[in-house]
């Protein structure tokens, strides 16, 4: 597994400890005071991972980029780590993908 990029200039991620869980969770937070704007985590109901913002939270378009690309990352890893047939070749998940279009 390759090392992801967690620091960004305003935001960075930080991985949650979670047994039970077959993906991992990550906290997104502020540089500057530590405090979360949000997490990525696997959204089932997409086969894909989203940013899950807390509430009243703004962002820039700067922010949103390093939020797609830390979510970017998170997808490269886990289609190495699945083999062909489980979710990321699917209908179902090309259709998620497509915003439920074929």
């Amino acid at each position: 597994m390759t090392s992801l990029q967690t620091q960004y200039k305003f935001i960075h991620f930080k991985k949650k400890v979670e047994d039970k869980r077959k993906t991992s969770v990550w906290d997104c937070a502020a540089n500057d005071n530590e405090c979360l704007l949000g997490q990525v985590k696997w959204y089932s109901p997409w086969r894909q991972y989203c940013f899950l913002p807390e509430a009243f939270t703004v962002f820039h378009a700067g922010c949103l980029r390093d939020v797609a690309h830390f979510i970017q990352q998170l997808t490269e890893e886990r289609k190495k780590v699945l083999a062909p047939g489980h979710g990321f070749n699917s209908e179902r998940s090309q259709r998620a993908e497509n915003g439920g279009r074929p």
